[in-house]
């Protein structure tokens, strides 16, 4: 739309194309504007106005926008307008920012770190401190690596509209990123030793989104002698240093070999697995190595030790 839209102003000649998908048909461009209602409560609260319906609609058409039954009309070519405060946005610059009034806050405040972000990177020194090398991944992931390769089902938040199957949902956790850094680097040698500290996405209707995310960290061992242990030291390193006693209890999980996972728990709160990762799921990432790892939620230790 946008680029059909930009040849047009410069003297083009738009023609459609029907096109048949099954028993469904597509006409593109569809230049047909979507209409988007107006808050006007929502606008004035955020930019501190008291602006009128029939003055909104003046700046709305100053910048484009059709208006009709206090609803906008965006333009086809606007695909950057998804929420009502991309309107506020439009309407303060036809308004103009120079007609704000500027006032001083009725609030005093002391900036300072944030506490969550000081204990994340705390964790992420202890790690390094144990030879891990901290690795950067995406929050977005596919369901094939969530699910399939981790040899268990999960129902990861899917995306509406992704443009790659390489990114399609948002990760549910995080140690299948790591499973794929380590399958993307089998041509260094061993041992591997990795981390990732990462947000993790879930639904829960009681939230406005509809989706809770948490923040956790995982590490992932691959060597040729690599075992339980050898996870279990590196979480009894950590909560040690975080003056924690925790509790761990044999469960079942299929991306880990049965009598060799377990579930951590904090003050009878469930905070992690820890274990060996199942043959399976290490053949389906295609490494030839063992790997151990545990998965750690940082928000709910965090609360825990609050």
């Amino acid at each position: 739309n946008m680029i059909v839209t930009a040849l047009h102003e410069m003297g083009g000649k738009v023609y459609s194309m029907e096109l048949v998908y099954g028993n469904k048909k597509h006409v593109t461009p569809d230049l047909r504007p979507e209409e988007m209602k107006v808050d006007i409560n929502y606008i004035n609260r955020l930019l501190g106005l008291n602006l009128k319906e029939n003055e909104i609609k003046k700046y709305l058409e100053r910048m484009g926008y059709g208006y009709r039954n206090k609803k906008a009309l965006i333009p086809a070519y606007r695909a950057d307008i998804i929420h009502q405060v991309d309107l506020a946005e439009d309407i303060a610059i036809a308004y103009g920012y120079e007609n704000f009034k500027a006032l001083i806050p009725n609030v005093a405040t002391i900036g300072q770190e944030n506490k969550f972000e000081n204990f994340k990177n705390k964790i992420s020194d202890l790690l390094v401190g144990l030879d891990f090398i901290e690795a950067s991944t995406y929050n977005l992931s596919n369901k094939e690596f969530q699910s399939k390769r981790m040899e268990i089902e999960i129902n990861s938040i899917e995306l509406l509209n992704s443009i790659s199957s390489e990114y399609n949902v948002l990760r549910s956790w995080v140690l299948p990123s790591l499973m794929e850094i380590l399958g993307n680097n089998k041509h260094h040698e061993y041992p591997q030793k990795i981390f990732t500290t990462g947000t993790i996405f879930k639904k829960n209707s009681k939230k406005e989104t509809g989706i809770e995310e948490n923040s956790r960290i995982a590490i992932a061992i691959a060597a040729e002698k690599t075992d339980y242990t050898g996870a279990r030291q590196v979480l009894d390193y950590l909560l040690r240093s975080l003056a924690l006693k925790y509790e761990i209890k044999e469960v079942e999980h299929s991306s880990f070999i049965p009598g060799r996972v377990g579930r951590v728990s904090v003050n009878g709160k469930e905070i992690a697995y820890i274990g060996e990762i199942s043959p399976k799921v290490i053949r389906n990432w295609d490494l030839n190595v063992p790997v151990t790892g545990f998965e750690l939620n940082l928000s709910e230790l965090f609360e825990v030790l609050n």
